[in-house]
């Protein structure tokens, strides 16, 4: 094929061309080294054919030996430079031969001449960087030829003009890089390396290389596949003057299959694939695409590419919970979550052979994804994944200031420079990347690193490529956009709560820790989140965390990353060692325990099926009938009342004083939905004949916010049940409250209870414009009657459904119409703002109040609004 004659071409091309191979070179001493290190060498560095997906077969790899010279930022083109550097290796890595920090006072220069032959000029000659870090100019012959600012995106230079006579041109390249003094994306480097936080690269660190091409020439190509339609959308983007030209593409599947079509450059073309061969991880098929340009009928340019049939979404299996499917099939994901350092090439790979051993060995250990986290590989990475069969997700690198820690629900305001850049490098992300099968989701915040405008990034994201999921933010602040909700937990594991619009998944978990004398950097002081001393307790540790996912992955979750591929530095997290010479853990049993992830998916059992939308329940069992409620007053970390939903959402008692106690009167012995029994409730009656109001039970809002915390979770849907006896009438009961200092006004956030001027039983919430909504039931509740109630709200509006025990179980009371579409505005989330709940009291008037005087029983919070059949006490079949 084509693609692979480019590249035997292009050697020939190169080793005629490059800086002499005996030019004094050698890697700069590096405590750690991977094997592939041994393979580099100035006159065979990174010699494959660097795009993959648009392949000519001429072109010219300008990798190798360059001058380079550190000056002041400021200062003009240096006359003399320091050295050799071996591009495209960054400086401060070993491979360069230099390894040298430059600093953002500083700027780095880069000088060699090439030889261009004689019958390029018969055309236009294109001049590419893969990637440069960050702020590039160039010149040729010492005519400036363009600037780019970004680190992670290609981009290319349109060089004829600046071309002399004869066959040496002299080409120049100046980078400025501020690193974390900046605000543009930098992903995880820092000017002073720490625990998580790695060297930084400067300067060119992919491929550069020249092409020749025709006047009128192809520039690009957009490949969408379309499943659902049997065919192949496909746009040919023309460079130059295209507007009488053709475009001719055939798609072939090998031998078997040959299909064709004709357009016009810049304008969509539909390519019919019958009976589509689908592209997945167990079969990674992909079809050759060519296309040509004509111009009055004769072939100007052609091309050679690859596209896969695949389809990636989002959509219920087939017990209704939302999962992420594959070709309309749920699969769950499990993958690594990839830092792509390397100890001696930092961020570039010392050949591509290792490029390729890195995802290899994912998929022996079990994997069928990767996050790429916080950086942007080279294109042949992609390619390496569509072949294999690697599903991607692929992270924006962050960058500028982190939101406040822990997360609290605010975002970072971004200069209008900062967020212009941001937005330029996440479009350009998508539009060099946009084309591999093997990328199947986009991240664009993680950890609230550089979060900012959350809501209006990923609407841009989603209308910039609608084909695949969003996962909006990553462990960070979730505003309720996007397709996923993800958490991080280490070491875990925690699933979210399913939703009707989102999947569930946990972006982050594991990070299990050891480091193997004489493959770390540091002999000691590295850091892991939890650390073992044998491989052997290292693999059971890893072992039991994959036993307790499985049943996550059977109710809820569609997707789990394990922290991480190998160590990074002082990170001894990895499952392979920095140097990928050894794997750490015993690479059989660990496959094992990934495979049974993957296994079918088991009924639920009516207990786990309640938990998998919920985001808290209280069951009141946490002591004896006429225990207080313990307090943190007396123990700073002791929980009042666990929430069993595997959630963490606990509830906590303040002080000493008047606090509720636990109580024997129930409403039924057994939860009909669930049929557990039901052996005690909360007696928050004033025992004793207290006029003092009740401690409340409430969340704390400190807690660590990388979870699906209750206080800061943006309801797309909600459920909010709860059961209870009223001591006394004529006074406002709060049974479930959600307050805190962010409420906006003098009332609630949330209220459900009881009012006192008539004993309705009432539900009040303040949605996310800020109206209140309030809905009562048609009959006063009574004194000593146990009643189930279920507040539920989506799109549609509230409604408020009460079970009076008169058996007619939950009867619709009433309901407030939204009138508007959240989904459809600027906050995809029903509720105003975030606040601490609380049980048996509320807010009114800016101050607590609403002392609930009740037995209150089985209060669950789910984030999906629940058809009545899935209610707690619906009555069972």
């Amino acid at each position: 094929m084509i693609r692979h004659a480019a590249t035997v071409c292009s050697l020939l091309l190169l080793l005629a061309t490059a800086p002499a191979a005996d030019a004094q070179w050698k890697a700069a001493p590096n405590k750690l080294m991977t094997r592939w290190a041994a393979d580099v060498s100035p006159d065979r560095v990174h010699p494959e054919y660097p795009r993959p997906q648009m392949v000519r077969p001429v072109w010219l790899n300008l990798n190798g030996l360059w001058d380079y010279a550190v000056v002041p930022r400021e200062a003009e083109q240096p006359d003399e430079f320091d050295g050799k550097i071996l591009v495209p290796f960054p400086i401060e890595s070993a491979l360069s031969g230099v390894k040298q920090r430059v600093g953002e006072k500083n700027r780095l220069w880069y000088r060699r001449t090439v030889e261009v032959p004689a019958e390029w000029r018969k055309g236009r000659v294109l001049l590419h960087f893969g990637a440069v870090d960050w702020e590039t100019t160039v010149w040729v012959n010492g005519k400036e030829v363009g600037k780019h600012r970004g680190g992670y995106d290609a981009f290319t230079l349109d060089v004829t003009g600046a071309m002399v006579d004869g066959a040496e041109q002299e080409l120049v390249v100046a980078v400025w890089d501020p690193t974390d003094t900046g605000t543009q994306p930098r992903g995880k480097q820092v000017n002073e390396p720490r625990g998580i936080w790695y060297t930084p690269t400067t300067g060119i660190w992919q491929t550069v290389w020249l092409e020749p091409v025709p006047e009128a020439s192809i520039g690009g190509l957009k490949i969408v596949p379309d499943v659902d339609h049997h065919r192949l959308n496909l746009t040919v983007i023309g460079r130059g003057n295209c507007e009488t030209s053709t475009v001719r593409v055939v798609a072939r599947e090998g031998t078997k299959m040959e299909v064709g079509a004709t357009g016009k450059p810049d304008r969509p073309m539909r390519v019919p694939i019958e009976k589509a061969k689908l592209w997945s991880p167990d079969s990674p098929f992909l079809y050759d695409l060519e296309v040509e340009l004509l111009v009055d009928g004769r072939v100007v340019d052609r091309v050679e590419s690859y596209f896969g049939m695949r389809k990636i979404s989002v959509g219920p299996d087939e017990k209704g919970v939302t999962r992420l499917l594959l070709n309309d099939r749920p699969l769950f994901q499990y993958g690594t979550l990839d830092q792509g350092f390397w100890p001696d090439g930092l961020y570039t790979a010392p050949t591509d052979e290792a490029l390729r051993y890195d995802i290899e060995m994912t998929k022996k250990l079990g994997f069928n994804m990767i996050r790429k986290h916080v950086k942007v590989e080279p294109a042949r990475w992609y390619t390496w994944c569509d072949r294999l069969g690697m599903l991607v997700w692929q992270d924006l690198p962050n960058g500028d200031k982190h939101a406040p820690w822990p997360h609290d629900g605010r975002e970072i305001e971004r200069s209008d420079e900062s967020a212009v850049q941001y937005n330029h490098e996440l479009r350009a992300l998508v539009d060099t990347h946009q084309n591999y099968p093997s990328i199947v989701v986009w991240v664009p915040f993680n950890e609230a690193w550089g979060q900012f405008d959350t809501r209006g990034v990923t609407r841009m994201l989603k209308d910039w490529d609608p084909t695949r999921p969003i996962c909006s933010a990553s462990g960070g602040n979730d505003f309720g956009g996007g397709d996923i909700h993800d958490v991080h937990c280490y070491p875990g594991p925690l699933a979210p709560p399913a939703q009707a619009h989102r999947a569930a998944v946990l972006g982050e978990f594991g990070g299990l820790g050891l480091p193997i004398e004489g493959h770390t950097l540091r002999d000691k002081k590295n850091w892991g989140y939890r650390s073992f001393e044998t491989a052997a307790e290292l693999t059971d540790a890893y072992v039991e965390l994959l036993a307790k996912l499985r049943p996550m992955v059977v109710s809820q979750l569609s997707a789990a990353i394990y922290t991480q591929t190998t160590d990074v530095e002082i990170e001894i997290n990895g499952l392979m060692t920095y140097d990928r010479a050894i794997v750490k853990m015993d690479a059989d049993r660990i496959a094992q325990a990934a495979a049974k992830l993957y296994q079918p998916r088991p009924p639920l059992d009516p207990q786990a099926q309640a938990l998998v939308s919920t985001l808290a329940y209280w069951r009141f069992e946490d002591g004896q009938p006429g225990q207080q409620v313990s307090n943190v007053k007396a123990a700073p970390k002791t929980i009042g009342v666990r929430d069993i939903s595997g959630q963490h959402n606990h509830l906590f008692a303040f002080d000493g004083r008047t606090l509720p106690r636990f109580g024997d009167g129930v409403p039924q012995k057994v939860v009909p939905l669930t049929g557990a029994a039901n052996r005690g409730c909360l007696d928050d009656t004033a025992p004793g004949g207290s006029n003092a109001a009740t401690r409340d039970l409430f969340t704390r809002p400190e807690r660590h916010l990388t979870r699906s915390n209750l206080n800061t979770f943006q309801f797309t849907g909600l459920t909010i049940e709860a059961s209870f006896k009223l001591a006394e009438l004529d006074r406002d009961h709060c049974i479930v409250g959600k307050d805190g200092a962010a409420a906006k006004g003098p009332g609630p956030l949330i209220r459900l209870g009881v009012r006192g001027d008539d004993n309705r039983i009432e539900i009040e919430i303040v949605d996310y414009l800020g109206k209140v909504r309030k809905v009562a039931s048609g009959a006063a509740a009574e004194k000593g009657r146990w009643y189930h109630v279920a507040a539920i709200a989506d799109v549609r509006g509230l409604r408020l459904l009460v079970d009076s025990g008169d058996g007619q179980g939950y009867v619709l009371q009433g309901r407030d119409d939204f009138g508007h579409d959240p989904f459809a505005g600027r906050v995809p989330a029903l509720l105003n703002a975030t606040g601490t709940w609380t049980i048996g009291r509320g807010w009114r008037d800016g101050h607590i109040g609403d002392d609930a005087r009740a037995w209150i029983d089985e209060v669950r919070i789910s984030a999906v609004a629940l058809p009545k059949e899935k209610l707690l006490f619906a009555p069972g079949e």
